[in-house]
């Protein structure tokens, strides 16, 4: 599986490489009966590096 995290803040790009998320989508896949060619998978939020500068932003998010 590819998938990607992304800061909303920074827009720095990671790949991520999980072993468990490639077995989860294939498992996927045969439920479904369906079976895909491609995927791609992206994760949104906050760096470690934003996370630490924007702390108060963090925190009003997630009181709302």
């Amino acid at each position: 599986a590819t998938a990607f995290s992304i800061c909303e803040n920074c827009e720095k790009i990671t790949e991520i490489n999980n072993p468990n998320l490639s077995k989860y989508l294939t498992n996927f896949e045969d439920d479904t009966g369906m079976k895909y060619q491609k995927y791609n998978l992206e994760f949104f939020g906050l760096c470690k590096k934003c996370k630490k500068t924007k702390k108060t932003d963090v925190k009003i998010g997630l009181k709302k």
